[in-house]
């Protein structure tokens, strides 16, 4: 692999191990200054309110301007947040910040998967996605057993988890900025598509098969692992599981997806992009589904290893898929788009979850977040995603 992939791969590595420290310790927090569990959905919906309005308009500048200057401000935002995140002393101020949070995320993400999907056929897609997907998944796995290490017996305080992700996202800043000596990129973004104005753009890619339930099933999947994020420590909390174990459970999650992510193309090779899709989706929902079933670590461990699955594999099929069938000189917009609606996903979904957990329960968020990744798996079913063009 080139230099340059080595390089971005790392720095995502970096990135997601500063997220996945910050982010369940965000809920800490918010418990902490007296968050009910709808106020936790808000929250958690915060993540996703700026990236959902940048999203698409950054992905059409990337088309036109290309993508190291956005993969290198995405880091910075997110090692700035990490570190204000420790002045955020109300609710309000720590929405605030995982609004700033969502939206570097987001700018970094959509420069770093046009770079990835260049140059490469659906299989050598499918490899690097893959690789990416690991790579994220081992940060999302070192994060919050990290962050478990340190505000577990250690005796280290949430807001020194933050400075601790601050310094990562300082990293990942550094290791961003060789980018920019990046020579012209390989694909041209001139002609009919990439020359389209805002609203005829969307209509193309929207019109393009197994585009829209690719981006449905991938949004299901964000907004539930974010559910799972802010709820999982409430769960435990109720059951009094201590902190260093939940965060273990997160941790486990990560590992499992990252585990599915290495035989991701001998599994697509077996059996196909749409037939594993749903596969995955069953088992996110029936880990999901059973959550409220149990309340000691070991049985839970086992259910997120189930939902590490469905994550694991159900986002970058999705991701690859998308990347690969976007109309030409619009894929860093088509992947904006998906992104944007990820983003309405992650606003929408916790913020009306947090509604249902208010009302019914800790317990009733998973399964309604079950019930609804195993509904995604029928549009899958009935759609034309992943049926390869003849």
């Amino acid at each position: 692999m080139r230099a340059p992939y080595l390089r971005l791969f790392a720095m995502l590595l970096l990135v997601a191990t500063a997220i996945g420290m910050l982010r369940p310790m965000v809920s800490y927090r918010a418990l902490e200054l007296g968050a009910t569990p709808s106020q936790l959905g808000l929250i958690t919906a915060a993540h996703g309110v700026l990236s959902l309005l940048v999203a698409i308009p950054a992905g059409r500048l990337v088309d036109r301007l290309g993508e190291p200057p956005f993969v290198l401000t995405g880091a910075g935002v997110i090692a700035g947040v990490s570190l204000g995140s420790v002045a955020a002393s109300n609710l309000w101020a720590l929405g605030m910040a995982q609004a700033l949070l969502g939206a570097g995320q987001i700018i970094c993400l959509i420069g770093a998967q046009s770079l990835v999907t260049q140059g490469a056929s659906q299989e050598e897609r499918d490899k690097r996605f893959g690789t990416f997907a690991i790579v994220v998944a081992f940060g999302q796995t070192a994060g919050p057993a990290l962050a478990g290490l340190l505000a577990g017996p250690a005796e280290v305080s949430i807001v020194g988890v933050f400075l601790v992700a601050g310094g990562i996202g300082a990293g990942a800043t550094l290791l961003a900025l060789p980018l920019l000596l990046r020579p012209a990129r390989i694909e041209p973004v001139t002609g009919a598509a990439g020359q389209d104005s805002f609203l005829p753009a969307l209509r193309r890619i929207m019109r393009t098969p197994g585009i829209p339930p690719g981006m449905v099933v991938s949004l299901t999947l964000l907004a539930s692992h974010d559910i799972l994020i802010a709820y999982l420590p409430a769960y435990g909390e109720a059951n009094d599981i201590p902190v260093a174990t939940v965060t273990a459970m997160l941790a486990a999650n990560g590992a499992v997806a990252m585990a599915t992510r290495v035989m991701m193309v001998p599994l697509i090779r077996a059996l196909g992009h749409r037939l594993l899709l749903i596969c995955c989706l069953g088992c996110g929902a029936g880990g999901l589904l059973a959550v409220p079933q149990f309340d000691e670590p070991a049985p839970l461990f086992a259910l997120m290893a189930a939902t590490g699955i469905g994550i694991g594999l159900g986002n970058p099929l999705t991701l690859s898929w998308i990347a690969g069938h976007s109309p030409l000189g619009l894929r860093a917009t088509t992947l904006g788009m998906r992104m944007s609606a990820n983003r309405l996903g992650q606003v929408a979904i916790p913020a009306a979850i947090g509604v249902i957990g208010g009302a019914a329960g800790i317990g009733a968020v998973f399964v309604v977040t079950g019930l609804m990744v195993g509904a995604s798996a029928t549009v899958v079913g009935g759609s034309a995603f992943g049926r390869e063009a003849s």
